[in-house]
């Protein structure tokens, strides 16, 4: 996922429809919000900032 700040609503439903196995964050900055906004539609604890799911 590409983004510049916060996901924007179809970026959400399209996370929001999708198994995610992992989620990892490449860099920092802009994309920053956009990490945290997965995490938080995913229910993954943002201090944990790589999760699996089993």
């Amino acid at each position: 996922m590409i983004s510049n700040g916060s996901l924007v609503n179809s970026q959400k439903e399209f996370i929001k429809n999708k198994d995610i196995d992992e989620i990892t964050q490449v860099g920092g900055g802009y994309n920053q919000k956009a990490f945290e906004d997965i995490l938080k539609l995913k229910n993954v604890n943002i201090r944990n900032k790589t999760k699996k799911y089993l």
